[in-house]
Formats: C-alpha cells, sequence, structure tokens
C-alpha cells in the first residue's frame, strides 16, 4: 500500500531544500554587489565647495553668509600664511561650529578637539577655491560618539555641489577610529603633553595668559570654550621666532605638504586644548596625517618629521611661557 502521507512529508521537504537551496545561491549572487556597497562606504577629509574666479574677499564674504544661514556661529578669521613665503597667492580660513557639535565635543574628555570646524577660502593661480572640513570624517577621526552626519548634511546644503577631496580612496569610517599613518606613528589618544595645573580654571588662564606673550611664536586665533565640560580650545598658528623651533613654522609646513591642486589650508588653525587640569594638543604625527592621508612618505614625510617633534616643544614652550 502507498504511504500518501509519507510521500508528502517527502515532498515538502523537497520543497524546503530547493528553497533553502535557492534562498543560499540569492545571497551569493548578492555578495559582490554587498560587499562594493560597504567598500564603497569612505569619507574625504574635505570637501571644495566650490572654485571662483571672482575677488577673495567677495568669496569671504559669500561663505561666511552661507554658514550663518546654515546656523553655525562664527568664530574667527584669520590670514594663516606669511605672504611673501606662501604657497598660495591668498588665503583666508573662518573658524566656525554650532549647538550640535559642541554637544557631542562635550560629551567626551577630548571631543574639544572637534568643536571649532573650519573653512577656507584659497586663491591660487586666479581662481579661488572655497573648501571646508568634513565634520563625519573627522568625528570618526577623533572618536566622537555621535557621526555628526547631520552638520555634514546642513554644510552640503549650504554649499551645493560640494565634491570630497583628500584621500584617492577615501577612508572607512571603522579604520579612521583606529587610524595612523604607519608603524610607529602616533594615534589619536596619544598626544602632545603640554602642561598640567593645578585646577581647570588655573590651566584655563595660565595658557590664556602665556599665548598673549606669544614669546615663541605661537599666536592666539581664538578661545572656545565648550559647554557642560571642562574643555576649553584654543586655536594658534605658529611663525617661531626661535631657530630651535624655527621647522614648526605653518607656512613652510603647508608648503611642502600642501602640494595638491586642492587646497587644504583649511588644516589650519592648530588647536591646543586645555581637558579638566591638563593641557594637551593632538601629535603632529597623526593631525597631518589624518588631514593628508595620502602623502608620500618619503617625498613629503621625512622631510616634515622633524617638524612634527618641533611643534610639540614649540606649542610645550608657548603655554608654560618657556
Amino acid at each position: 500500500m502507498i504511504d500518501f502521507r509519507a510521500m508528502g512529508r517527502g515532498i515538502r521537504r523537497v520543497g524546503r531544500w530547493i528553497g533553502a537551496s535557492a534562498a543560499l545561491l540569492g545571497v551569493m549572487l548578492l555578495l559582490p554587489w554587498t560587499s562594493g556597497a560597504i567598500a564603497a562606504e569612505t569619507l574625504q577629509p574635505f570637501v571644495l565647495a566650490k572654485t571662483v574666479s571672482g575677488p577673495l574677499d567677495a568669496a569671504v564674504e559669500q561663505a561666511r553668509s552661507a554658514l550663518e544661514r546654515g546656523g553655525f556661529r562664527i568664530i574667527a578669521q584669520t590670514q594663516p600664511y606669511r605672504q611673501e613665503e606662501s604657497h598660495v597667492d591668498a588665503a583666508t580660513v573662518i573658524v566656525f561650529t554650532r549647538s550640535d557639535v559642541l554637544k557631542a565635543a562635550g560629551k567626551q574628555a577630548t571631543g574639544g578637539f572637534m568643536a571649532p570646524l573650519r573653512l577656507s577660502v584659497t586663491e591660487v593661480d586666479g581662481q579661488v577655491q572655497v573648501a571646508y572640513v568634513n565634520p563625519t570624517y573627522f568625528a570618526h577621526a577623533y572618536r566622537l560618539d555621535d557621526d555628526l552626519a547631520q552638520v555634514s548634511s546642513d554644510l552640503e546644503d549650504a554649499f551645493p555641489g560640494g565634491q570630497g577631496f583628500g584621500s584617492k580612496k577615501g577612508m572607512a569610517p571603522g579604520k579612521l577610529r583606529k587610524y595612523h599613518y604607519s608603524f610607529g606613528m602616533r594615534y589619536f589618544d596619544e598626544p602632545y603633553e603640554l602642561a598640567t595645573f593645578n585646577s581647570h580654571a588655573e590651566a584655563v588662564a595660565k595658557v590664556t595668559e602665556n599665548l598673549k606673550k606669544n614669546t615663541v611664536g605661537v599666536s592666539q586665533v581664538y578661545e572656545l570654550a565648550v559647554p557642560n565640560s571642562e574643555q576649553v580650545v584654543f586655536g594658534v598658528l605658529r611663525r617661531p621666532t626661535r631657530d630651535a623651533h624655527s621647522d614648526m613654522d605653518d607656512t613652510w609646513i603647508m608648503s611642502i605638504a600642501d602640494f595638491e591642486a586642492n587646497k587644504k589650508t583649511a588644516y589650519l588653525p592648530y588647536e591646543i586644548l586645555v581637558t579638566g587640569n591638563k593641557v594637551i594638543a593632538m601629535h603632529a604625527q597623526f593631525r597631518m596625517a589624518v588631514h593628508f592621508p595620502d602623502m608620500p612618505m618619503f617625498r613629503v614625510g621625512m622631510r616634515l618629521m622633524n617638524a612634527m617633534n618641533v611643534i610639540g616643544d614649540g606649542l610645550e614652550a608657548a603655554v608654560k611661557d618657556e
């Protein structure tokens, strides 16, 4: 006698096997496309908002207006280079922030490095480039909990049509969070330790006082307190007055590092961070590398190796007034 119930169970098992096999085949067929999509999720350190042929001053005013319409607060504006020795025709940097950036920065002891954002207006061969740092790229590089995607989106709205640049292949968020340039180079959590004071208030007061003296050629551009935290960021430019610190000169360093067509002037100013009672600054081996990830070591990096050490010495001397 034919057992129809057994036959039915067998048919159902075959059907389930065929269904599972088809699903597995579908996943296998989709894997190359899925992995490609994941691989494509990369970030660039800078965004070229636009290139115009008009005067630099007009581009600066237009950029300031666009930032303010986007809800950003302008902290400072500066000319980062000694013009007679600069590798560009003219340059201005606008430092800005917003409440959501400050809120994210205040949640971590070194989040203050992210608090100031920077936009540059650079004139090169009669063309004016407007570029800014990519908040999401640096939120990952500086290990914030918030990726600042909304901030990046709002900047894209303020400057439509922008194109990312600074890394040929781009950088994946996961790689940025553990980034260092190469073996033996510093990570984000290995900063210059510049000074320690008895309290946060004393640290802020001493750094403010000593930067005003400007005895070693480290001049203050801005001071930015991060709300709900013991963090204050000082933006500085370096024009050394002592031979011992000559290699930390911003104009000289950028004439070597910033050699590509799209200029990375928004690398400047450099940050000094008072966090609690300690004064630190990002190590140049990390800060320069994460802004210039495609920097060729033997063509550029080796020429700046001494600068990366001297920068720490110069910043320490500046905050201690040595």
